[in-house]
This record gives structure tokens, C-alpha cells and sequence, in this order.
């Protein structure tokens, strides 16, 4: 049983290799990596730490890929990301008794060009590719938001008194492209996050968040 199973749920093949090249890339041997097929046929690519799943739905897949192994940690990949080398090596030597960390990333054009280099939210939910999470029973990413179960695993976690922590350290690439959730989907995306976390904001068409004043 490998100690860290990376999950990769992929709906296009546009940036796909690349992000399963750079968890292959490891310098942290003990793990595999499930790829689930999204409503796709499957990405031809035979490796011996390579497992290949197939589901319908984002989530449901990353549930199904949970599902799937039994490994301690789970470390989830988006499709269109890049993890450097240290990601797992960074991940385990941090996460001590947390059940969640997560780390910084730089931000790189649909064609890898820097964009800028950001520190993961000290307290807010981080970005995905750069998690990694203890198997806790019970716990699966919830599916009532179809584009923020990542949020919802997050936030229900803290509210049942499982430790998270983000660190600053990159570990990563996050691809910004207009084909992406959190660009294609954003106020879809940022009305599960008032959701889930029950933070006083309201979303605008667009997706920007507006505080609410209390009253009295």
C-alpha cells in the first residue's frame, strides 16, 4: 500500500500530460497516482504507478477514487496544474498531526509564462493541487455544489475540529486559462464557498464578493 495516493480527474486531454509528468516527477517515491476519466475516453498512458478509473461528475470521480484506495494521505491533482518535484516530500514533512495542509503556487498563462507567485491563504480553503489530506473516515468531498466540494471537504473538516494549516512554500504551478472552473464558473463557485463556509458576503453576477453590513 503506497503511503500517499494522488487522485487526477481529468474532462480534457489539453493539459493533461504535463500534469501527470510533473507527479510522476516526484522525488517522493511511496505513491500512485489514479487518473479518472471524466466523461472521456481514457488518456492512453501505461506506468507502473498508474491506475486508470472512469465516473461521471467531478467529484463523485474524486469520491470514487477515495473510494478506490486505501492509502494514508490523499493528494488531489487538477488536470491543468503542475506539482514540482517537493511537492509530497514538502506535504509529509508538514503535516504533522494537521488532517489538511496546503501550500503556495505561482500562477502560469495557458502557455506556462509566469504570471506571479502567491502564498496559500492563511485562513481560507487552499489550492487543490497543492493539498495533502490524512483518510479520515466518513469524510469525501460533498457533492451538493458541483464545482466546489473541495471548499465543502474543507470547511466541513475545520467544523468538526480536524486541524488544517497552509504554508507559503511553492510547490507548485496554477494554470490560469479561461476554460477553467474557477474562471468559466466563478460565481457558481463563489456562492458555494458563502455556502460552505457561511462567511457574511453576497456574490455578484460576475463573481466578486461583496461584504454584508450588520445591521443595528
Amino acid at each position: 500500500m503506497p503511503r500517499i495516493s494522488c487522485h487526477l480527474v481529468y474532462n480534457s486531454y489539453r493539459f493533461l500530460r504535463e500534469a501527470v509528468d510533473s507527479i510522476l516527477a516526484q522525488n517522493f517515491a511511496d505513491f500512485e497516482l489514479i487518473l479518472v476519466a471524466e466523461s472521456i475516453a481514457p488518456f492512453d498512458y501505461d506506468h507502473p504507478k498508474i491506475r486508470h478509473l472512469s465516473g461521471v461528475g467531478l467529484f463523485p470521480c474524486r469520491n470514487l477514487a477515495i473510494d478506490q484506495s486505501d492509502s494514508e494521505f490523499i493528494a488531489p491533482m487538477d488536470a491543468d496544474d503542475i506539482s514540482y518535484p517537493n511537492r509530497f516530500t514538502k506535504a509529509i514533512d508538514r503535516i504533522g498531526n494537521n488532517a489538511w495542509v496546503g501550500f503556495g503556487v505561482q500562477e502560469v498563462n495557458e502557455f506556462g509564462s509566469l504570471i506571479r507567485r502567491i502564498a496559500a491563504p492563511r485562513d481560507g480553503c487552499s489550492y487543490h493541487s497543492t493539498v495533502l489530506m490524512r483518510r479520515i473516515a466518513g469524510y469525501k468531498y460533498p457533492t451538493k455544489y458541483p464545482v466546489a466540494g473541495d471548499v465543502g471537504l474543507f470547511f466541513e473538516l475545520r467544523r468538526s475540529g480536524h486541524k488544517t494549516c497552509n504554508f507559503g512554500d511553492v510547490v507548485g504551478a496554477r494554470r490560469i486559462h479561461p476554460g477553467q472552473i474557477s474562471q468559466a464558473r466563478r460565481a457558481e463557485q463563489m456562492r458555494a464557498f458563502v455556502a460552505y463556509s457561511g462567511a457574511p458576503f453576497a456574490v455578484t453576477t460576475s463573481g466578486e464578493l461583496i461584504k454584508i453590513a450588520k445591521r443595528g
